[in-house]
């Protein structure tokens, strides 16, 4: 979380949430949860000062929209009971790996909520959207030259649908102007945090932290994301080159060496790539060796020499610096965060280099 110097204006905030058929619940209730906290150690039980926060949950239509996780919210009624709030927020989109399904429900609730959102941007509310809810307000011709995040692993079609916007996809929480963007689940705690400092200040937001248990310094994705987010295209040539680096990452590989070995050119290889993931091979190879070495820190007690030989890496120094530069963070930290075996003696074995490297 970013300390920023809190709103200047005074008075209760008042917040709508947005709900709606397959959101991610639990966004809602975390928002509700950490403005009802927010107003719990602002107010200290004392019924003479006001409580900075208030809020509607509303949805499309006024009726009770099913969640994710298939519970129905409650709702106080449509964005037309709520006619002046001081925020919007948008939760995020059940997922299920189905694009077009997806890209259907997104376009159908920009086109039902569109109007209003555009309207209360306009006589200057904040917008805030978490996860795939930035993907609405993209739809909306609202993101058109922002800098703004959403979760990682929808990075690339973010990108593919709204090229206007500037997507910082490693970010936790963006704030372009007065919009509020963040990544998934837990990240939408750091947007509420946020939100909580913008309006109320710093120290009301850090109470908030500190109750949640939040890191309230964690700022990027990078250190959670995978491969995944590349994997999903249907190019035979990029994946015979995917597959050839898997089974032969410990060894030298080069552009030129890999189109020699799949009887094509490197400028086709390297344009077909873009094509299909969005990066180069040469970028390609050195993060599936990132991958490989997360991989390793997360279940064996290799030293990062040994890691750094086990994904065919040369100059450990060199790797040191590719593998902060891709996570933001160092090994030895990056190995605290996520080591597997809480504590208990791990493994000095742990399979070959190129299930570790592939993921």
């Amino acid at each position: 979380m970013t300390i920023t110097k809190p709103n200047a204006t005074t008075g209760p905030r008042t917040l709508a949430l947005l709900a709606y058929d397959d959101c991610q619940g639990s966004a809602i209730s975390s928002m509700v949860e950490v403005l009802d906290i927010a107003n719990l150690y602002a107010t200290r039980g004392d019924e003479q000062v006001p409580a900075p926060f208030r809020w509607q949950v509303v949805s499309p239509d006024g009726r009770a929209p099913r969640s994710m996780g298939g519970l129905d919210i409650a709702v106080t009624g449509s964005p037309a009971s709520s006619p002046a709030p001081d925020l919007i927020y948008i939760p995020g989109l059940h997922f299920t790996g189905d694009t077009t399904r997806f890209s259907r429900q997104i376009g159908a609730l920009a086109a039902r909520c569109g109007d209003w959102l555009r309207a209360q941007h306009e006589q200057g509310r904040l917008l805030a959207a978490s996860c795939a809810g930035t993907f609405v307000l993209a739809e909306a011709g609202l993101l058109d030259g922002k800098r703004v995040t959403t979760s990682w692993w929808l990075g690339k079609l973010f990108r593919a649908n709204y090229p206007r916007a500037s997507l910082c996809e490693g970010e936790l929480v963006t704030r372009d102007d007065r919009i509020f963007t963040s990544g998934a689940f837990t990240a939408g705690l750091d947007l509420c945090l946020r939100i909580v400092e913008h309006f109320a200040g710093p120290p009301l937001a850090l109470s908030c932290a500190k109750v949640m248990l939040v890191n309230a310094k964690r700022e990027s994705q990078f250190p959670y994301m995978t491969l995944q987010a590349r994997m999903q295209h249907r190019d035979e040539l990029v994946m015979r080159a995917q597959s050839h680096i898997r089974s032969h990452i410990r060894q030298p590989l080069s552009v030129a060496g890999l189109a020699d070995a799949l009887n094509t050119t490197s400028r086709t290889l390297i344009r077909r790539f873009h094509e299909a993931l969005g990066c180069s091979p040469r970028q390609y190879i050195q993060e599936l060796r990132v991958e490989g070495a997360k991989r390793l820190l997360e279940s064996t007690d290799l030293n990062f020499e040994e890691i750094v030989d086990r994904v065919g890496y040369g100059d450990p120094s060199s790797f040191r610096r590719l593998f902060e530069r891709t996570t933001t963070v160092s090994p030895s930290r990056y190995r605290q965060m996520f080591s597997m075996q809480h504590g208990e003696p791990r493994s000095a074995g742990g399979g070959d280099a190129e299930a570790d490297a592939g993921g």
